[in-house]
C-alpha cells in the first residue's frame, strides 16, 4: 500500500510539473517548478526542464469503453507534455579521450573496428 502511495505522489508531482512546464510561453522562465518533490521529476529534471537530454513519450491507449476516462486523460497528458518548450540540445564537447580511465582499450577496439572494416 506504501508504495502504491509512493507511485501515485510522483505521478501527481509530475502531473503538476509538466503542467507548469507546458504553461509557460516561449523564452520566458517558469515561476517556480518543483523537480525535487519526487524522485521520478528529480531524475526527469534535465530532459523536462531543459536540459541536454531527449525525452519520449509512449503513451499507451485503449478503445475499450471501460477504460475511455483513463485513455482520455492519457490523451490530454502527452498533449500537455508535447506543448513544453525545451532549448536545443547541445553535444557535450568537453570529453578528452586521452584522460579516460580506457583511452588505450578504446583505441585498441577502435583500430580493430577498422580493420574489420576493411
Amino acid at each position: 500500500m506504501k508504495e502504491a502511495c509512493q507511485i501515485n505522489k510522483s505521478l501527481s508531482v509530475l502531473t503538476d510539473v509538466v503542467s507548469s512546464l507546458a504553461k509557460q510561453k516561449k523564452g520566458e522562465a517558469p515561476n517556480f517548478v518543483r523537480f525535487r518533490d519526487s524522485k521520478l521529476t528529480h531524475f526527469l529534471k534535465d530532459s523536462l526542464g531543459g536540459g541536454n537530454a531527449y525525452l519520449i513519450l509512449l503513451a499507451c491507449i485503449s478503445m475499450e469503453e471501460k477504460v475511455a476516462e483513463d485513455s482520455l486523460r492519457t490523451i490530454e497528458f502527452a498533449r500537455s507534455l508535447k506543448n513544453i518548450k525545451v532549448q536545443e540540445i547541445k553535444k557535450n564537447e568537453s570529453f578528452n579521450l586521452e584522460n579516460h580511465l580506457y583511452a588505450e582499450e578504446i583505441t585498441k577496439k577502435d583500430l580493430e573496428i577498422a580493420e574489420l572494416k576493411a
